[in-house]
């Protein structure tokens, strides 16, 4: 239970590690940054929600999470909540939640309670995280090029608009839509191509490959 139970703080397992019963895991759903403006003379709000980006983003969200320490002497479990509690008070880390075991969030934790009693300890955290849950492996794909242009189709499968990487092996032209470039060999972060949520599809020629890289994203 321990093993299948646990939330991993970067690379530090909580049941497999520590030893802890994990009690409480909610993670938050992250409130839209919605903005509706009253227009005098007009029924309803005006909704500009998406007027700037033309998607809709969100604020942070806040997770809870709860331990029982169970195992050894009272002392022996103070020595293991204060260092836990070390590794997590204040820190960002990136967070593991059992129920998403492919993807990650990045949060800064608070211990907002501990307690350890004569035959058990306590500990209460709470997690201040970006909105996204990212995928732990990124999404990758490769196409050879030649002079003519090639179609790659990229699925974004989570709801995030992502920008992907693009690696080049020699030099290529890139198409997204109305968007042309030419590149050289290299790593390439075009903010002129990102990937909603969905098939997408870019065309490319040159020489030797091209790879595509990105992380989804869900909420």
């Amino acid at each position: 239970m321990l093993e299948e139970r646990g939330i991993i703080f970067d690379s530090i397992h909580s049941g497999i590690e520590w030893g802890l019963l994990l009690t409480v895991c909610n993670k938050g759903t992250p409130e839209p940054k919605s903005n509706f403006v009253s227009v005098e003379g007009r029924d309803g709000d005006l909704d500009l929600s998406e007027a700037l980006t033309g998607e809709i983003k969100f604020n942070d969200r806040t997770d809870e999470y709860g331990f029982n320490f169970l195992d050894g002497t009272r002392q022996e479990r103070q020595i293991l909540m204060d260092k836990v509690c070390g590794f997590l008070h204040g820190r960002k880390r990136n967070i593991i939640l059992p129920d998403w075991p492919d993807y990650y969030s990045v949060g800064r934790i608070t211990v907002t309670d501990r307690k350890n009693y004569m035959g058990y300890g306590e500990m209460s955290l709470q997690a201040v995280c970006e909105p996204w849950l990212y995928k732990r492996i990124p999404t990758t794909v490769v196409k050879v090029l030649t002079d003519t242009d090639q179609e790659i189709i990229c699925l974004n499968s989570g709801v995030k608009t992502v920008i992907p990487e693009i690696q080049t092996t020699g030099q290529t032209t890139v198409t997204f839509g109305d968007y042309t470039t030419t590149v050289n060999q290299g790593t390439h972060k075009l903010l002129d191509i990102s990937f909603p949520s969905g098939t997408n599809i870019i065309k490319a020629r040159g020489t030797g490959t091209i790879t595509l890289t990105w992380t989804e994203g869900i909420v």
